[in-house]
């Protein structure tokens, strides 16, 4: 894992001044700018936000946190107040809320208790009686739990966790432990929970770690079925929280984010919780597990489960995209900009570069609109006539809705003498059930033609059979596993393949185009244990040419989409010569997409960023455009 980082950094060139005045010109008068208040709170740290709010007072004579709460209501209002707040205050407050009142909310104590060092312990405790009139946060963890949960919180609540690296470890305490843990629970008839609160609660987490291993050594059983058979209630899930905690902090976080979002209704002041207290300290990673674990981006759990100005505030925060929607956009001052960076002798082609790759897609077509209405010029025509090359070609993909360009690429691809499968893959096989639809219609309502059709008479065989499956966008895209049924799909797969003679690629087909990612992964590694090799090395030896292009595209973007991406890449960059047509593709449709993450693999992958190899493959006003659009 790489080291520990957040989406927010500090601002450069911060002016605390500055800010203020545009918070309060966003709430000024009849109804509230939202996007200014989003752009300035999600692009700025808990430290210098919090300068804001002195600043605030003293220009405008109010608090900050009051006025947005008289302009702002609902869950977004609750992640403003969030990150206007110090750390260790709004957890301090998320404690208060979780004991206040009829009930006590178990899993916001276990999050917060049982994911802070011994530091962060003693300063949520002196911020709980500052804040709370000196209230004791032990005493109120006493007063609202019970039985061994609440001598657990207690332990916890201490701060006497002992802190040391891989190096401090003694293994014979390490396996002492073990011993213990497993004569209180498994090796005994009950469970002696006090020797699990005091190993669990106070040994260092490499110490935990080497401990779980000379456990399983000892028992044959893993630390986590133990506690999920010896234990149960919030007892047991404290003790799991911390085991999560010690083998990945980012997987416990990711964990939470997605039951927040799991079932019907959404966990709001959990999701809020954990994206706002993780961005400044390593919801990058969490991102990372949350994509790798579940299937999907964060971002896409985000657009799924929340709505309007709360939607886009966690998206500001979650930073997976490169491009988003600009603030304080205004169509008819870009269309303004774009028409004297073409007007007259020679281009501003920096001034278009600005403008339009700093735009969402959404927003361009806004601009298209107002240009034609404030100059009776089509935009695209403009551009077309000023710019040239790969330059222009990426001005263009940019200006074009995501189906219509999607369904150019497509028509381009199977257009004239030959076919570009490549090309075909990579859109038909990476688009989501809207995404297809949608596709499909742009393309009739363009070229009217019908793509399944043109798909059929410029493909054949199995490779045909398969993007005509694909066309049909019926993938399920729920995100429920079923083991048994993976079992079952992945039993069927050596049986078409490494099972018998020759392949029965139907079984591919079916298994691959219709079942959701979750489960594919599901299936991939119940055939890894069947078949004793992994299903890409399998698909290599059992298919060929653009089929087996195809199978693997599925297989692993459902392994892990951005490292996908990240390898196309790498090989339209590869060797003489660059393939821009997919450079230009990948860039720009991934730009508002996951573009962040895939950067993030590409240079895990290659040990080089991403824009520098552009740079290196690249030059001009196209380097310059493409780096635009990567952030």
């Amino acid at each position: 894992m790489a080291d520990v980082q957040g989406t927010i950094f500090p601002a450069e060139d911060f002016d605390a001044e500055v800010d203020a005045e545009t918070l309060y010109e966003a709430m000024k008068g009849w109804g509230t700018d939202e996007d200014p208040i989003i752009d300035v709170l999600a692009n700025r740290s808990n430290e210098q936000r919090l300068e804001i709010r002195e600043k605030f007072k003293q220009m405008y004579g109010e608090r900050l946190i009051d006025r947005l709460k008289s302009e702002l209501k609902g869950d977004f209002e609750e992640v403003v107040v969030a990150l206007l707040t110090p750390p260790a205050e709004y957890l301090a407050r998320c404690m208060k809320g979780a004991m206040k009142g009829m009930g006590t909310d178990e899993q916001a104590l276990i999050e917060i208790m049982c994911t802070k060092n011994n530091q962060e312990m003693e300063e949520l405790k002196s911020t709980y009686a500052e804040v709370f009139d000196g209230d004791s946060l032990e005493d109120d963890i006493e007063g609202e739990t019970s039985g061994h949960f609440k001598r657990l919180l207690v332990s916890l609540c201490n701060a006497g966790r002992e802190e040391g690296d891989e190096n401090d470890v003694d293994e014979g305490l390490a396996e002492e432990d073990a011993t213990e843990i497993y004569d209180a629970g498994e090796g005994q008839r009950g469970t002696d929970e006090s020797k699990f609160n005091s190993v669990l609660a106070l040994r260092s987490f490499p110490h935990l770690r080497v401990m779980f291993d000379k456990y399983l050594e000892l028992s044959g059983n893993s630390i986590d079925n133990m506690i999920d058979e010896e234990c149960d209630g919030a007892i047991k899930d404290g003790y799991m929280a911390i085991v999560y905690c010690v083998r990945n902090i980012p997987g416990f976080f990711a964990k939470r984010i997605n039951d927040a979002c799991k079932g019907i209704g959404t966990d709001d002041s959990t999701l809020i919780r954990c994206v706002v207290s993780r961005s400044e300290i390593d919801l990058q990673q969490v991102k990372e597990v949350f994509e790798t674990r579940y299937g999907r981006p964060l971002s896409e759990a985000i657009k799924d489960e929340c709505g309007g100005d709360y939607k886009n505030m966690l998206l500001a925060i979650v930073k997976d995209a490169s491009v988003n929607p600009f603030p304080d956009f205004d169509a008819e001052e870009d269309a303004k900009i774009l028409r004297k960076a073409m007007k007259g002798f020679g281009t501003d082609e920096d001034a278009i570069i600005e403008i339009l790759c700093h735009r969402s897609n959404d927003q361009r077509q806004e601009i298209d609109t107002m240009f034609k209405q404030a100059y009776g010029k089509d935009l695209i025509d403009e551009l077309k006539s000023e710019l040239g090359g790969n330059f222009e070609k990426a001005i263009l993909a940019m200006m074009q809705k995501p189906a219509v360009y999607d369904a150019t690429c497509l028509r381009k691809a199977m257009k004239g003498a030959g076919t570009d499968e490549a090309t075909l893959i990579e859109i038909m096989c990476t688009r989501k059930n809207d995404e297809l639809t949608a596709i499909k219609e742009a393309y009739n309502a363009e070229f009217d033609r019908d793509l399944e059709e043109d798909l059929k008479s410029e493909t054949s065989g199995h490779f045909e059979r398969l993007l005509v499956s694909m066309c049909q966008a019926n993938r399920d895209e729920s995100y429920e596993v079923d083991e048994e049924e993976a079992e079952s799909d992945a039993q069927e797969l050596f049986d078409a393949g490494e099972g018998k003679f020759g392949t029965d690629e139907s079984t591919f087909n079916m298994i691959l185009a219709l079942r959701n990612f979750n489960q594919l992964r599901a299936i991939f590694r119940a055939y890894e244990r069947i078949a004793g090799t992994d299903i890409l090395d399998s698909i290599k030896g059992e298919c060929t040419g653009s089929l087996e292009d195809g199978y693997l595209t599925i297989a692993k973007g459902a392994m892990d989409t951005p490292a996908l991406f990240a390898e196309r890449l790498y090989k339209s960059m590869k060797g003489l010569g660059t393939d821009d047509k997919t450079l230009i593709r990948i860039v720009v449709t991934r730009s508002e997409i996951d573009m962040e993450y895939i950067k993030a693999k590409y240079e895990e992958m290659y040990e080089k960023p991403l824009a520098d190899a552009i740079a290196d493959d690249c030059g001009g006003d196209y380097k310059k455009c493409l780096i635009s659009l990567l952030g």
